[in-house]
Parts: C-alpha cells; structure tokens; sequence
C-alpha cells in the first residue's frame, strides 16, 4: 500500500507539498525528479537531471560533448565563427596581399613565392585557431550556466590570455621540435652514414631505426597531445600561466588518456571531412570566377594561390570552433569526474555561489 507523505502531528494539511501523484517534492531546482526504485513503491530517491545550459550537469557522454558545442556555436555564432572572421578580415587578406605584392615586384622565383606564402599562411592559421581557442572557453563555461556570450564579453575575457596561449603554444611546439631532433639524430645519422660509405648495412639499418622511430613519434605524440589538451583551456579558464597550465591539464588527464584520444581522433576526423567539403566548392568557386575574369599569364599563379589560400582559411574559421569547444567540453567533463565540478554548478546556478571556474581543487 503506498503511503502518502508524513506530517507531524497538529501540523496542518497544507504542510506538506504535493505533487500530482501525492509524493513530498521538497524544494527541488527545476529540471530535478523524484522517481521510486524498482520493488520499492514507497522509499523514494532524488534522480536529478539538471540542465540549465547546454548540457546536463552529470558526468558527460559523447552525445552530450558534441550537443553542448554545436548549441553553443548555434546561440552564439559572433564569439565563435564571427571572431575567426574578423580574424581574416584584419590579418589574412592584407597578409596575402602583401605577399603577393612582394612575389610580383621583388622578382623572387616560384618557390621562393611559395614558401613565403606558406610562411604567411602558417602565421594567420594559428592566429586563427589561438583565437578560436580562447573564445570557446567562455563561450561554453557561459553556456554551462545557461548564458549566452556576447563578441565584447568573450573579447574581454580573452584579451589578457592571448599572450600566455601564444607563449603555451610556443613551448609546446619547441619541446615537440627537440624530442623529434634527439629521437631522429641517431638513425638519420646511420641512414647518412650508410650513403656516404656506400655500406649497405648501416644504410638498412638507418632505414629500420627510422621507421621504428617513427612509429614511437605517432604513438608519444598521440599520448602528449591528450595529457596537454586541457592546457590551453586551463589558460582561458582558470587563467593560469602555461606551466601551470601544463600541470593541471597532466593531472586532468590521468587515468583518462585512451577516452581523450578516441574522442579527439573521431573530432578529427568528423572536422575534417567538413573542412573537405567547404574547401573544394570554395576552391572550384575562386577557379571558376578567375576564368570568367581572364585571369592568365603571371598574374595567374599569384591570384589562384590567394583563392586556396582564402578557402583554406574560411574551412578553418568555420570548423575549429567545433574542435576547440569540444576540448573545452571534455575538461569540463573531467572536472566533473574529478573535482565534483557539477556540484558546485548547482550550487552557482540555483544558490547564488560564486563561479567555481577559476577555484579548480585538487583533482583525485
């Protein structure tokens, strides 16, 4: 027989709220649930499934990591796609500009045109990607806690990090650059040995250390790129410096590396199949146009590097928001894990605490 809510004796009727189904729901936040286990009609237990943003405050499933981002990036298309775009508008076109300028009037040759283009084309790529970095981390935190973010609001919060993502991205670039010198130094030197000397031994064997080197180099570099992955959110977020960042992001990813490499490799792969198809129709577009307009001789090369160049640029802006936030999204999710960060998320959403971002605890 279910029994309906106790009331302490002389207390009036009224006392005790009810649902439609007679159960005491207390003072529940919205989104929460009172619900009854299995074989037990009359013992319940609280089952809550709160979302006051763009995904659940729970450990988080794939479906709730790419959900968050792409209602993230829906709700707010100017601090994502739109920074990235203004990005292009002030560095790339008057960056690829003035190379072209320089390639037509310095009278370097085809491959020293191409080179510089490269150069220029690597600089605004990470500027674009730093950018887009930094953005999604308020972007999503605001999210989380059911705001919508601003091009200002996002702008000020990134502003004073700039600097510390550049130099993160540096350091992690250089130390990558010198592990791959110490790892290839001795086979490279075997390999050129074996060529020099005519041996055939050392040759073989240069070629066999190499290979084998290089699949240590996928396989660490897999591994580091997953235990440094929350470095630049760290940055963003909890604004620390790039070591510390560093730090925290080894403690986030402990015991979590094979889930964040599978997930950044499906990302990856999901990324670039959209970049394929915004970047050929763009491409094929800028070809065509150039035809109709004449376009021949030596100006030719020049104008269909900038076309590439540009549809490269505008495939990037459109799709590393997507995997930029879900980084942002898998840190979230391990701080939840970790830190009981969905905790002090209802304490912030439904009782006024202050924002547990910047007051990471010590991971376990």
């Amino acid at each position: 027989m279910t029994q309906g809510p106790w009331v302490a004796p002389g207390a009036p009727a009224s006392a005790a709220p009810e649902n439609g189904s007679g159960a005491a729901t207390g003072g529940l936040p919205p989104g929460a649930e009172q619900g009854f286990p299995p074989g037990s009609e009359d013992q319940p237990v609280f089952r809550p499934d709160l979302r006051p943003g763009i995904a659940p405050l729970r450990p988080l499933t794939l479906g709730d990591v790419y959900g968050a981002v792409t209602k993230a990036i829906r709700a707010n298309p100017t601090p994502t796609v739109g920074a990235a775009m203004l990005v292009l508008a002030i560095i790339a076109l008057p960056a690829i500009g003035l190379a072209t300028w320089f390639s037509r009037t310095s009278g370097t040759g085809p491959d020293e045109t191409l080179l510089a283009g490269v150069a220029v084309l690597t600089v605004v790529m990470f500027a674009v990607v730093a950018l887009q970095t930094a953005a999604m981390g308020p972007v999503l935190t605001e999210g989380m806690l059911g705001r919508r973010a601003s091009l200002g609001g996002t702008w000020r919060a990134v502003r004073g990090r700039l600097l510390a993502l550049v130099l993160l991205y540096l350091g992690l670039a250089l130390v990558s650059l010198l592990l791959m010198a110490l790892l290839l130094a001795v086979p490279a030197a075997l390999a050129i040995a074996g060529v020099q000397t005519e041996s055939d031994g050392l040759l073989v064997a240069g070629v066999v250390l190499l290979v084998a080197v290089y699949a240590v180099l996928v396989a660490g570099s897999l591994y580091l790129q997953a235990r440094v992955a929350f470095a630049p959110v760290a940055v963003v977020v909890e604004r620390l410096g790039p070591l510390a960042a560093v730090r925290r992001s080894l403690a986030l990813s402990r015991r979590s590396v094979l889930k964040i490499i599978g997930i950044r490799f499906l990302t990856s792969l999901l990324v670039g199949f959209v970049q394929q198809i915004v970047y050929f129709p763009l491409v094929l577009i800028g070809a065509i146009v150039l035809a109709l307009l004449g376009v021949d001789g030596d100006r030719a090369p020049a104008l269909i590097g900038v076309v590439v160049a540009l549809a490269l640029l505008l495939s990037l802006a459109l799709t590393v928001p997507f995997s930029a936030g879900s980084d942002v999204m898998l840190y979230i999710d391990e701080r939840i894990r970790k830190e009981g960060l969905d905790v002090a998320l209802v304490q912030t959403v439904f009782h006024g605490a202050p924002e547990p971002w910047t007051r990471p605890g010590p991971p376990t």
